[in-house]
């Protein structure tokens, strides 16, 4: 293999030979670009001695070699930087994240609060109910009616000379079991195929206007079950919405 051809032999790195073909080339290269600097500020080589060559290349060399230096150092120190600035914006998205969490949480937990409330209310009003009822029983059936009659008058219309000055009713406002309600309301049309910017554009109408009333759902909260009374309000509203809601099947 001595004999081979030397840029066969640089080709396929026999003996070495590829490895000192490539250092020759880098080493030419540089020359050329220290001979160019050198034209570039008005030097001539060829006038120089040889001592005054070879101080002129070591200190471009230096300071070829300190400028790499440096340009790497500003390198590494940007990529920290934004490996930095990559670690704060996550961290502000993880705090968000949490805050988000944390206001849904609460916003839950103050519904839930407001169910208890119905039930417990409804409870007294169960008791109360009772009570009367059995009051209601150790008077005769004449002081019952009387008290039927008084408790419960009859409701007159507005004649019509005041009709004009009269006041429309109050609107039911919505509570925070009524704003949980509309947000599984969301939930439920869009399983069912409707748009959610459409049903959320209603709702929003819903709850500002005013709420209807808890019909169907007051009869869940007497049973303490949360998530079947929020899905019933749900549907109420959806029907208040001018959803069809099929009822027999709820």
């Amino acid at each position: 293999m001595s004999g081979m051809n030397p840029t066969l032999a640089a080709m396929y790195n026999t003996h070495g030979f590829g490895d000192q073909v490539q250092k020759e080339q880098t080493k030419i290269a540089h020359l050329e670009l220290f001979a160019k600097v050198a034209s570039d500020q008005g030097i001539d080589l060829t006038a120089l001695t040889a001592r005054q060559r070879a101080e002129l290349w070591t200190t471009w060399n230096a300071k070829l070699a300190e400028e790499g230096g440096a340009a790497e150092e500003e390198a590494e120190g940007e990529e920290e930087e934004a490996e930095g600035e990559k670690k704060k914006v996550e961290g502000e998205e993880e705090e968000a994240e949490g805050e988000e969490k944390k206001e849904e949480a609460e916003e839950k937990k103050e519904a839930q609060a407001q169910f208890a409330a119905m039930h417990q209310w409804q409870q007294k009003v169960a008791e109360a109910d009772y009570l009367g009822r059995v009051m209601a029983h150790s008077f005769t059936d004449e002081r019952t009616k009387i008290a039927a009659e008084v408790a419960a008058p009859k409701k007159k219309g507005v004649p019509p000379e005041f009709a004009a000055n009269a006041k429309p009713a109050a609107k039911k406002e919505a509570s925070a079991f009524d704003v949980q309600a509309a947000r599984n309301a969301v939930k439920l049309a869009s399983q069912a195929g409707i748009q959610v910017p459409e049903v959320t554009q209603r709702l929003n109408a819903i709850l500002t206007l005013g709420v209807p009333d808890m019909n169907k759902t007051a009869s869940v909260v007497g049973t303490g079950d949360y998530e079947r009374a929020l899905n019933i309000r749900s549907l109420e509203l959806l029907e208040a919405a001018k959803y069809p809601v099929d009822w027999s099947k709820v």
